[in-house]
């Protein structure tokens, strides 16, 4: 996407937003809606960093045509449940330029050089729970192996030594996860609940995003 924007709809009502690009043009509703849904999770997932978006859903599809003829297609209805962490409340009418609509926009702009942070917002926008979870680190891991200058295969100590997380909360995640994902005749402790291991992962996705915004884009990537 080269061109999205991300603004409030005061005279909708105060919990709605819209978010319009050129991206659908040509495109059929089946189309449309496919990429419409990827969209929301993205938005979700990068609320998701943070906190707990709640009922965030796709409300309508709107086509715009170089007339001003206007199409809304079929309402389509999908979404997340609350969950316990905070949820952060904004003013009726607004939408602040935050963190999270950095984040937004620059995983739309930039996914053509960056595809890998689409794959973990909407990872996370599909599941937060343990295993999700693991299969996030699991991907975060992996790029910090491939991007790696200098081949090393040592992602764990990059995110502890460029201060990511502490390197005790890495422990509790990993032995707490490991009780989940495996039955073993002496399990380890559960040392991490399941919303301190998400603001954990949201820490560790924040920075790993901050990096990856600072980086240079691949000489082969098309410019945005």
């Amino acid at each position: 996407m080269k061109d999205p924007t991300l603004e409030a709809m005061p005279s909708e009502g105060p919990d709605l937003a819209k978010l319009s690009s050129t991206l659908f043009t040509g495109a059929n509703y089946a189309e449309v809606q496919r990429e419409a849904l990827k969209l929301v999770e993205i938005i979700t997932g990068a609320a998701k960093i943070k906190q707990d978006p709640g009922n965030l859903r796709l409300h309508a599809v709107v086509a715009v045509y170089a007339d001003g003829e206007t199409k809304k297609f079929r309402p389509v209805v999908t979404g997340s449940w609350f969950g316990k962490r905070p949820m952060i409340l904004l003013d009726e009418g607004q939408v602040h330029e935050t963190f999270e609509k950095a984040v937004a926009l620059f995983a739309l702009r930039c996914n053509n050089i960056y595809p890998q942070v689409n794959e973990v917002l909407r990872s996370l926008a599909q599941s937060d729970d343990w295993s999700g979870l693991y299969r996030i680190f699991e991907a975060i891991r992996l790029d910090l192996n491939k991007n790696d200058e200098k081949g090393k295969k040592d992602a764990r100590r990059k995110i502890v030594e460029r201060g990511w997380v502490s390197e005790s909360e890495l422990n509790s995640f990993d032995m707490t996860i490991d009780t989940y994902r495996h039955h073993r005749l002496q399990a380890n402790p559960r040392t991490m609940t399941l919303v301190e291991a998400q603001m954990f992962m949201g820490r560790i996705i924040e920075a790993w995003i901050r990096e990856i915004a600072k980086s240079p884009a691949p000489p082969s990537s098309p410019k945005t």
